[in-house]
């Protein structure tokens, strides 16, 4: 046809396009009985020259270039096409000679089938010259502009029915640089695995180096959860969050039994259809995950060879499946991840407090305050911290409790006409008071109190 012949959707043409028929011809007796026979021995004379002298002479080229004219003209119709039975054995052969010329181009280990022994391989065009596609995004690349502008999203359909986080949420979150150093390490792992994919890499060894599994671990209220949500936004993947505790079981990422009319339906949860079809799986506080769930479907979906067993079948890993842990750090209750567990996530982000300018902008973008109440607030924020942290108090425990959030829900307070530092003792007071009412009276006493008014612009 006139766009040339169509591998994967995407063209090849020109002298390109007639490499598939060329094979055709040369690899397996015609079905048509149309006699090839000629172009098949000015093929191998052709072959056996190049490969003794480097050369072609142009007499065998023109023989060849005549003989397959005449050779392909019975088989192609007036509009065209050109048509060959389904059956019959060279189309496997074309296509896996395709397939694995991709493949090979990928690792650069072209290795020619035996047909065209001695001849270097051709480039085909139209299709994507992997290693070159690998090193077009820079570490310096990944900005903040060009993250909000779609740069990174990756080109893939996941279908009408998968929700993905538009473009526009990322305006309303404050993009730190771990964040940023995530989407960069997802991007490239999984645009890799998408090229993998691509090229014909569809087995759990194919995908073994390009799997990726992150932990996020900091304090509460450090925006664990956040970053999860902006890398799948920038990214432009769908996301499921599946929260863990002492009490989660196995089902909880596979498959759930649900009475009907019928009897029972298992029905696939969220972490296996992200597993299965792509996203990201956001795992809330993981480290709180049992013996049973970390050694069982979690454990194993989480390293190779990543099968997830359903009730009736397996489940292999998509390779746009990435997978986030997310677990606080020093709380009540919680815990460490032990040694076997933790090694399937591959690194790990350490989140703190970001400084002081990122924590306003944070505060402003979330609650669209001023400036000058974001800077009161978190002044406030601070001392109360440094305080609890005193030799004097040594209450490093109790700041636990005292978390960025707390700071949006005083400037929600103030913004909803309560008196400025009544909003403190409601978002900070109160956190120390249910842990320890004494030092939490002496905190309001000592800080709050003592605190200038504010008076301020308030948005």
């Amino acid at each position: 046809g006139e766009d040339g012949i169509n591998y994967k959707d995407k063209p090849l043409t020109g002298a390109n396009a007639l490499i598939p028929l060329v094979c055709y011809y040369i690899s397996e007796p015609d079905p048509y009985k149309v006699d090839s026979s000629e172009f098949c021995s000015i093929f191998a004379k052709i072959r056996d020259n190049y490969a003794r002298t480097g050369a072609a002479t142009v007499n065998d080229v023109a023989l060849f270039c005549d003989s397959f004219y005449y050779t392909a003209m019975s088989h192609i119709g007036e509009d065209g096409i050109f048509e060959v039975k389904e059956d019959h054995p060279a189309i496997g052969q074309i296509a896996n000679a395709l397939r694995n010329y991709d493949k090979a181009k990928y690792e650069e280990t072209v290795k020619p089938i035996p047909m065209f022994s001695g001849i270097e391989m051709p480039s085909l065009t139209g299709l994507p010259n992997y290693m070159e596609m690998e090193k077009e995004t820079d570490a310096s690349d990944y900005t903040v502009e060009n993250i909000k502008a779609g740069k990174f999203r990756l080109n893939y359909d996941f279908g009408p029915d998968k929700e993905v986080k538009s473009l526009s949420y990322l305006d309303n979150v404050v993009i730190s640089d771990t964040a940023r150093e995530i989407i960069a390490v997802a991007h490239k792992s999984m645009s890799e695995a998408l090229m993998k994919y691509d090229a014909g890499f569809a087995d759990a060894e194919d995908l073994k180096e390009t799997a990726l599994n992150i932990l996020l671990v900091g304090r509460p209220g450090t925006g664990k959860t956040t970053v999860a949500n902006i890398a799948s936004a920038a990214l432009g993947l769908p996301t499921f969050s599946t929260i863990i505790s002492h009490n989660t079981e196995e089902d909880s990422f596979t498959e759930k039994f649900v009475p009907n009319e019928r009897g029972v339906q298992a029905v696939k949860t969220g972490y296996a259809d992200i597993h299965e079809n792509g996203g990201v799986a956001i795992l809330e506080e993981v480290n709180l995950a049992g013996p049973g769930v970390t050694a069982g479907a979690l454990g194993q979906a989480l390293e190779y060879p990543f099968i997830l067993e359903l009730s009736d079948h397996q489940v292999k890993r998509h390779p746009l499946c990435l997978v986030i842990g997310a677990m606080n750090v020093n709380t009540f209750g919680s815990k460490g991840l032990n040694q076997a567990f933790d090694s399937r996530f591959l690194m790990t982000f350490v989140l703190d407090d970001p400084e002081r300018d990122v924590f306003i902008d944070i505060l402003r973008v979330q609650t669209k305050c001023s400036q000058e109440l974001a800077e009161w607030v978190y002044d406030a924020y601070t001392r109360i911290l440094n305080t609890l942290n005193s030799k004097e108090y040594n209450s490093e425990d109790l700041c636990l409790n005292i978390t960025l959030r707390a700071c949006v829900g005083a400037i929600r307070c103030i913004k909803a006409g309560i008196a400025p530092k009544r909003a403190l003792e409601h978002a900070f007071y109160g956190k120390v008071y249910v842990n320890d009412p004494s030092i939490a009276d002496r905190i309001k006493e000592e800080v709050i109190d003592s605190l200038r008014d504010f008076h301020g612009k308030i948005c």
